[in-house]
């Protein structure tokens, strides 16, 4: 499965986009899944829910 369907596939569990898209690339960064997902919870709804930048873009650059 691509991350790409990881990630929708994380979303679609009631995770923000930006812990679906960070989560899939925990392992590159020695993250565990929980950890991950702490991590990028305040970017969901954009950074810190101000409908700025998307939450899935901040999730990809951490």
């Amino acid at each position: 499965m691509t991350r790409a369907r990881k990630a929708a596939e994380i979303y679609r569990q009631d995770y923000t986009c930006s812990q679906a898209v960070l989560v899939v690339f925990a392992d590159d960064f020695d993250l565990d899944r929980d950890t991950a997902l702490k991590i990028a919870c305040g970017m969901g709804g954009g950074m810190g829910r101000t409908d700025q930048m998307c939450g899935a873009v901040t999730g990809a650059w951490v």
